[in-house]
């Protein structure tokens, strides 16, 4: 009778609770209070389990980022559910929007799953404010498909390892040959183990570019050093007509 559901929703067990009145319920409309840079460092440094949700688009990310942050981009349909993926329960949260104005928009989506008396306060004047206060940055590199498929054929598949972060159905009806499989979904684990050096370089890939972009910014919190989004995913790979593989 559940072959072939989709998964249960990362934030279950919480509707749940809120539905039997185990946990409260936000009536009006939820609130985020504005942090200067300097406020946002030192929550992060007094309390590890603090994360810095960056919602703005993968291009906007992979330009320049919070050292640490997470890319959930708030323009994805599944904004709210895919926060419940990623972070574990209960994490702390500071959001990061490209404008003001987003963390109110976010937190009234998350408000519905009950997440927003997690959020701790949002990034005032975003990421120009944090290089403004002379805060540490990181970038992460985009890659066309078109370079991708160049790296693979000139230094073969073991030499770039792509990660393809899809679901097991899109998986299945094809895939780049030799990649390596896992769900975006588990990325978030803090016991993630994945079968590569810290220093080899990944490419990860998803369906559009905005799954891989969440996968790649919590690789890079798991340590791993040269990672690149793929612009445009396996759509991208598909309309360049590059070839897949079934197995």
């Amino acid at each position: 009778m559940t072959e072939g559901l989709p998964d249960r929703p990362a934030n279950i067990h919480q509707i749940v609770a809120i539905n039997q009145g185990r946990l409260p319920f936000t009536m009006e409309e939820p609130e985020v209070r504005p942090l200067q840079p300097s406020e946002v460092q030192d929550l992060m440094v007094s309390d590890p389990k603090v994360r810095l949700l960056d919602m703005r688009e993968p291009e906007d990310f992979g330009r320049g980022h919070v050292a640490g942050a997470v890319n959930v981009p708030l323009s994805s349909g599944e904004f709210e559910q895919r926060i419940g993926w990623v972070f574990e329960p209960e994490t702390p949260l500071i959001l990061l929007g490209e404008q003001d104005r987003d963390a109110r928009e976010a937190i009234h989506k998350m408000g519905f799953l009950g997440l927003d008396r997690y959020v701790r306060g949002f990034v005032a004047g975003g990421l120009k404010a944090w290089e403004e206060a002379d805060l540490a940055g990181k970038e992460m590199s985009q890659i066309s498909v078109q370079d991708l498929h160049r790296y693979i054929s000139e230094s073969g598949i073991n030499g770039f390892q792509v990660v393809d972060v899809r679901e097991d159905e899109e998986w299945d009806d094809g895939h780049i040959e030799g990649a390596f499989h896992m769900n975006f979904k588990k990325m978030g684990k803090n016991d993630l183990e994945l079968p590569f050096s810290k220093n080899d370089t990944l490419a990860i890939i998803c369906g559009g570019g905005i799954r891989s972009s969440t996968g790649a910014s919590l690789l890079l919190r798991h340590g791993y050093q040269e990672v690149k989004n793929v612009a445009g995913g396996m759509n991208a790979w598909h309309a360049a007509g590059f070839k897949t593989v079934q197995d």
